[in-house]
């Protein structure tokens, strides 16, 4: 079967390329074929089609092979260029395949036209090959480096004869705060706190018994040290045996995890207190004769208890959950002035002790947020301010509106805050230290979360205190800007 041939002829003669033409069809080929004898018809057959191959005449009057070659390769043709001459000197052959030419045959001796063609063209074919590996390469290559310089874990590449880095990645100059410069040749020792156990750990790695090093302790250029965790593998490089080293600073989950360990503690902590009164009261009058009088009185302790446990309940969950990004999907214009009466309406019951004050206009422009969220933490400042006023004092309600905020503002009477509690007192299970802090149950939670309300709003919560003065407590909230895709 012929095989097919794009044939690209480069003579001005018709008939020189018709016994072209016919040499090729003896030897094989299926041919395509064009003649061309100027450089227009030519530039304008190579942006028509793809060639595999061009044979030129050597002596056209009107157009040199030099020329043809030039553009052949300025067309980013890599196809073979045959010369193919009645008459052609030495000094001349030399010259054009000097300048990229790829054969030449005198047309007096054809026979070797179509070996030539098809040894150059297997030429051609290796070549693109091996342009086609040399830019997968490069490829390959230029992803491990991106890769390599955008991984967010640092990377370390070290000798495994010397142990001295050889290249690291960004992360890794960030990380350790060594320059890039400076990281090479280091010695594996200079970061690591415990430098006696590098080689027992690089001979594990080498040997295949390590992957993995869940904690170790590594040293930055000043010296600190973090806890890290390691991932390694060995492998060669241009005859080399090197290994990787991929480092995850864990610092910021072990203070999460001492936070976790801490927070379950304080709520068992917490909740062992009303816990034990509800079920010492209900043992006691299991087990003891008791008056009518006296089970009122255990059963409102009992009760008061069980308010305080589902409070400090209702209260971690609603903090997780905002924590964790729930509830802003439900964000609606809300009122402000029906949102601080609903509010006095529930503290109803306590105003025969405590007088409290609405300071607030009834045209407020609404927030944008959740109602019930925001009723809660309006309430647990106003239930904080009447646990810390006197009796008969007054506690006042207020909003106003500033800088596109609404700045709701609860303020009492009571003792204050002293400057030492400031800096917590937002913190989760903090509790001021005073003598009436078990007397006025307090849980620690109802201020973190008035705090993580305000957040998630885009609002925030603060306080103002003069012991022996009393103290304020604001909360800011965006005005509702009407857009209710934001």
């Amino acid at each position: 079967m012929d095989k097919p041939l794009r044939v690209l002829i480069i003579d001005d003669s018709e008939a020189d390329a018709l016994l072209l033409q016919r040499a090729l069809s003896k030897g094989g080929f299926e041919l395509d074929s064009i003649r061309v004898d100027n450089s227009a018809a030519m530039q304008s057959a190579i942006a028509a089609q793809c060639w595999d191959v061009a044979i030129s005449d050597c002596h056209m009057p009107e157009f040199s092979p030099e020329a043809a070659l030039a553009i052949w390769k300025d067309c980013g043709q890599d196809q073979p260029f045959i010369i193919a001459s009645g008459a052609i000197g030495e000094e001349e052959a030399v010259a054009l395949l000097k300048s990229g030419a790829h054969d030449f045959v005198r047309k007096d001796k054809q026979a070797r036209l179509v070996p030539a063609i098809e040894r150059e063209l297997r030429e051609a074919r290796g070549r693109q090959k091996h342009r086609r590996a040399e830019m997968a390469l490069r490829e390959s290559e230029e992803k491990y480096r991106l890769l390599f310089s955008a991984e967010s874990d640092a990377i370390i590449i070290l000798d495994a004869q010397t142990f001295k880095v050889m290249e690291v990645n960004r992360a890794a100059t960030m990380l350790f705060g060594y320059k890039s410069e400076e990281f090479v040749e280091l010695p594996a020792e200079d970061i690591v706190a415990e430098p006696e156990i590098v080689r027992v750990y690089v001979e594990g790695i080498l040997e295949g018994l390590v992957s993995s090093v869940p904690l170790v302790q590594l040293k930055k250029k000043d010296s600190s040290l973090f806890p890290a965790e390691i991932s390694a593998g060995p492998f060669k490089w241009k005859g080399r045996r090197m290994f990787v080293v991929i480092i995850r600073d864990i610092s910021e989950r072990q203070r999460i995890d001492r936070m976790k360990d801490e927070m379950l503690s304080a709520v068992s902590h917490e909740m062992r207190t009303p816990l034990t009164a509800i079920i010492g009261f209900v043992d006691y009058m299991l087990d003891s004769e008791v008056d009518a009088e006296q089970q009122r009185k255990y059963h409102g302790i009992i009760a008061k208890e069980t308010r305080r446990l589902k409070e400090m309940i209702d209260n971690l969950l609603t903090l997780q959950q905002l924590r964790a990004g729930f509830g802003r999907e439900n964000f609606q214009p809300v009122a402000v002035w029906p949102l601080l009466h609903q509010t006095v309406n529930l503290f109803g019951q306590v105003s025969d002790k405590y007088r409290i004050l609405i300071d607030c206009l009834s045209d407020l422009p609404p927030v944008r947020g959740d109602g019930d969220r925001l009723q809660q933490a309006v309430d647990n400042l106003l239930s904080n301010a009447i646990k810390y006023s006197p009796s008969g004092g007054t506690v006042t309600l207020g909003a106003r509106i500033e800088n596109g905020f609404a700045i709701i503002r609860v303020e009492d009477e009571g003792q204050g805050i002293s400057p030492e509690d400031l800096d917590g007192i937002f913190d989760r299970f903090y509790q001021i230290n005073t003598a009436d802090e078990q007397r006025m149950g307090a849980t620690g939670l109802g201020l973190p979360l008035v705090k993580e309300i305000a957040k998630a709003h885009g609002g925030q919560a603060w306080v103002e205190s003069t012991p022996g003065k009393g103290s304020r407590f604001f909360l800011s909230i965006p005005l509702d800007s009407g857009d209710t895709e934001s």
